[in-house]
């Protein structure tokens, strides 16, 4: 997996973007300040928040405990602010199990058959977030009942490097 970033920035301020391996990304050159809700301000991710895409990257691959911390360097001669980044990856993930409760017979199957996660597989948090999001809603396509609340919690095991999806239907 390949991560885009920049990679030089110009004297007049253009900067050249380029493709790092992913497991090599351990620093990037960041124009302002960590800013939490700092957002792209152009391209197609405009709007989307700048630092969580860093972030999201790694929890798709299954590193839920990354931690991204970054220290400025400042060039007044140029006037500029470089930032590199620290990544610290954490176990990475996988599966484990998709323990539910408060479900009818038929609710349990459908939502077992609706989820994408196999045992053992990486632990994509993108997938479970869209599973929370919509599948969940899917699955139930055409009963005539439907859950108030659904208690979500996922349990980590950094010695096994397993995460188990615990859902509470009420």
């Amino acid at each position: 997996m390949y991560f885009r970033t920049v990679t030089t920035v110009e004297p007049d301020g253009w900067a050249q973007f380029g493709y790092v391996r992913m497991p090599e990304y351990r620093w990037g050159i960041f124009l302002q300040p960590q800013d939490e809700h700092r957002e792209v301000n152009f391209g197609v991710h405009k709007g989307q928040a700048a630092w969580q895409a860093v972030r999201d990257a790694y929890t798709r691959r299954g590193y839920l405990d990354v931690k991204l911390t970054a220290a400025p360097k400042f060039d007044d001669d140029a006037k500029r602010v470089t930032y590199t980044a620290a990544i610290t990856e954490g176990p990475q993930y996988s599966m484990g199990k998709l323990v539910l409760s408060g479900l009818s017979i038929e609710g349990e199957r459908r939502i077992r058959a609706a989820w994408k996660i196999a045992p053992g597989a990486i632990f994509d948090q993108s997938v479970y977030q869209e599973f929370l999001d919509r599948g969940i809603r899917e699955a139930f396509a055409g009963l005539p009942f439907h859950y108030e609340k659904i208690g979500r919690f996922l349990q980590r095991d950094p010695k096994t490097a397993t995460v188990d999806v615990l859902l509470d239907f009420q």
